[in-house]
């Protein structure tokens, strides 16, 4: 039999104290809700002859029981003393099997059942509109359309419905999503703010969005894991289970939304404006107009460097400050020998290169000259001057080519170049930064990391 309101306010009324204030009242019903388990054990444990009338079982919930009354989660003023909490939890616990039958909390799934969970609601974090000038009235916001109903993947990495609410300025006719701002420019163009707090990202025009949880952890197993947006698409779809599937297309849409928020707070930019609803290639395009002057590195960053991520900048004046002894030949790179490979030496005063085998059979190998030019000494900038920084970008040369892979002096030219050229700074790093270099094409597929 299912329990009604009547019943819940009798067991209110029986149990609990008066002065007890709701937000705790309802805290101690969902903790006698979830110690059925131990209670189920108690029960069968005195099937047996000889069993104690209090098993250890039953301390335990008595001892949960007093602690509920006298949580600490809860404000100061609405405690109860040690023995009158005590003197409460003793007839909960005395009478804890008659209650749950009365409650209809005697199954498995009782705290699903005595505790549902509601649909979730999406809409707005503002009250005001913040388009129209602050002297304007009829700033407050109407709702636009009916009720929508959408699929959100919450932080739990479960699919729900949720009921989506749209707000509008009577005014402006700016539209407020939970994600974004839609309203008109001024040459009448439809426009775009994001809102970088958004606990819900749109992933989808057909109603799919996604927690913020969730890309962060796309996030990390990027960094962690080099995983890209198939894989964790993949990834996301074996753990969860379901007929919802997350796609490709959504998956990099998430990533997208994200660290284009990331990138506008990390760069004080949080009023960038865009055109409405915009593909996935135009809105990197308009971050990169918006913050890739100078490569859209962060000032911070000049003047910071640690063992966790970039260090800064040193020049050859700074080496000899150090005590490192330069000589003049400093085109040479210094590596092992490997039994079997080639040992390709350079000279600049020739131009010419030498390949010499461990048999010391001479081979003369001729290059442009172009590749044999040494790039010029830089001065050390004056002290309080930016000391400048270092672009880099990791490539294997399948996807991004190289000039000099397509000499033949290099016989495996994808292989050595990702052995030669891939750098061992630590990517993970909160803090390290990594310019915006490259077409606009690959800006999100090389990663754009930020303090």
């Amino acid at each position: 039999m299912t329990a009604t309101v009547w019943d819940l306010i009798i067991v209110l009324e029986t149990f609990l104290p008066g002065s007890l204030s709701m937000e705790h009242g309802l805290y101690i019903l969902v903790m006698v809700a979830s110690l059925y388990p131990l209670l189920r054990l108690h029960l069968h444990q005195q099937t047996e002859p000889h069993q104690p009338h209090e098993t250890a079982w039953l301390k335990s919930i008595l001892f949960l029981l007093a602690r509920a009354f006298r949580s600490e989660d809860q404000a100061a003023e609405a405690w109860l003393d040690d023995g009158i909490a005590m003197e409460y939890a003793q007839d909960l616990c005395r009478d804890l099997d008659v209650l749950y039958e009365y409650l209809g909390l005697d199954s498995s799934d009782h705290t699903k059942s005595f505790f549902p969970k509601p649909p979730a609601l999406l809409c707005t974090s503002r009250i005001d509109c913040v388009i129209c000038p602050p002297g304007n009235g009829h700033r407050t916001l109407r709702r636009r359309t009916k009720v929508q109903t959408i699929r959100i993947l919450d932080a739990t990495f479960t699919w729900h419905n949720a009921d989506l609410f749209i707000a509008q300025c009577p005014s402006c006719r700016a539209d407020y999503y939970p994600d974004r701002v839609l309203y008109k420019g001024l040459d009448n163009s439809r426009c775009q703010k994001l809102e970088c707090d958004a606990n819900y990202l749109r992933v989808s025009k057909h109603g799919i969005w996604v927690h913020r949880k969730i890309a962060i952890a796309q996030e990390k197993a990027l960094c962690r894991f080099h995983a890209g947006w198939s894989n964790f698409a993949d990834w996301l779809n074996d753990t969860i289970g379901g007929k919802i599937r997350m796609t490709y297309r959504q998956t990099q849409r998430l990533y997208l939304e994200h660290f284009t928020r990331r990138l506008l707070v990390a760069h004080g930019k949080q009023n960038f404006a865009s055109p409405a609803n915009p593909s996935s290639r135009a809105l990197a395009e308009s971050i990169c107009g918006e913050i890739g002057c100078d490569g859209g590195i962060l000032a911070s960053a000049m003047h910071h460097g640690c063992m966790d991520c970039t260090h800064r900048k040193r020049y050859r004046v700074d080496l000899i400050n150090e005590g490192v002894e330069l000589n003049e030949a400093i085109d040479n790179v210094a590596e092992l020998a490997v039994e079997g490979e080639a040992e390709v030496c350079s000279s600049h005063i020739c131009g010419t290169i030498y390949e010499q085998t461990t048999q010391n059979v001479p081979v003369d190998i001729n290059l442009p000259p172009e590749y044999l030019v040494q790039p010029a000494q830089q001065e050390a900038p004056p002290d309080g001057q930016h000391r400048g920084y270092v672009r880099m970008a990791v490539m294997d040369g399948k996807t991004i080519t190289h000039r000099v892979g397509n000499s033949h002096v290099i016989p495996n030219p994808n292989t050595d170049l990702l052995n030669r050229f891939v750098p061992s700074t630590n990517a993970t790093s909160p803090c390290i930064t990594i310019g915006m270099v490259g077409s606009v094409k690959n800006i999100f597929s090389f990663g754009i990391s930020v303090a």
